[in-house]
């Protein structure tokens, strides 16, 4: 029994990697130096997990001149109207690595980085630090 659970499971968990996929983030002219990319993965529901992972990325205190923080936004893409989402502050440790994760329930939209003095701003006004630009699969 335990056998054809197993055997039952491993196609489930292809199908869930098959909707999973990474896409390098563009960096800014902020930190040229650093890297990221965006794992994606859509969930059952349509719904987009979306996961940052950041690597060289000077902490915002020590930019010039000095931001409080990093901000991650979502802008749909089939919407331009529509204003650029604040999904929270992308933190950045000692050792110049971060992660940030959050979902989305749009198909198709661009996420990026802004340095902000403003962490809880309604709308981007910092420089930008990383963008990228998801499609479906």
């Amino acid at each position: 029994m335990k056998r054809i659970a197993t055997l039952l499971a491993i196609p489930v968990l292809l199908l869930g990697m098959a909707w999973a996929r990474d896409i390098q983030l563009t960096p800014g002219t902020v930190d040229p130096g650093a890297q990221g990319k965006v794992n994606i993965n859509t969930q059952k529901d349509e719904t987009q997990q979306v996961k940052l992972d950041i690597q060289h990325l000077a902490m915002a205190s020590a930019l010039t001149p000095p931001k409080m923080g990093y901000v991650v936004w979502i802008q749909p893409t089939d919407a331009p109207e529509h204003p650029a989402e604040n999904h929270g502050v992308l933190n950045i440790g000692n050792k110049m690595q971060g992660s940030f994760q959050t979902t989305t329930a749009y198909p198709r939209y661009n996420v990026f980085v802004t340095a902000e003095d403003n962490l809880h701003a309604t709308q981007p006004s910092g420089p930008e630090v990383f963008r990228a630009s998801v499609t479906p699969q």
